[in-house]
């Protein structure tokens, strides 16, 4: 059923992909189903001029959570830095968390902790990944020399 929904939106309402990244819960599986149908939509900037790659980042999408299929779908994109930010996409990523709200948590019992720092750990290595992919496949925008 979301195939047809994708399917339609794209090929006859040309509803572009960074609309719906512009919403932090857009699910993996929808990126990945919209890429797969229209391809395009990836190199389709919003009407600020920022690529779904941009917005993905910014709504804290990481490499295994649809980056990178967009990055594969445009990867002009990772040499084109974020019309708000004037960052490339590797510092949008590094960037993300200190942009965003975060309130500590209150923790009640030792139990609690190791399952809080856990997941924490988790985000933090997807967050890294996310940074170390885009670096690594575009390496010359740490460096003036290329």
């Amino acid at each position: 059923m979301i195939l047809i929904m994708i399917d339609f939106l794209l090929r006859f309402a040309h509803f572009p992909l960074c609309l719906w990244l512009s919403y932090t819960m857009v699910d993996h599986e929808v990126i990945k189903y919209t890429l797969l149908a229209y391809p395009k939509a990836a190199s389709i900037p919003d009407s600020f001029g920022n690529l779904p790659l941009h917005l993905s980042l910014r709504a804290g999408k990481t490499w295994f959570t649809g980056v990178k299929e967009i990055f594969e779908a445009a990867p002009h994109a990772i040499h084109v830095q974020d019309r708000t930010s004037c960052q490339f996409p590797f510092m949008i990523a590094a960037s993300t968390r200190w942009n965003t709200d975060h309130h500590p948590v209150e923790i009640l019992d030792t139990t609690q902790y190791e399952i809080e720092s856990s997941h924490q750990k988790a985000i933090d290595l997807l967050e890294l990944t996310t940074v170390s992919e885009l670096l690594r496949r575009d390496p010359c925008v740490v460096d003036s020399k290329c």
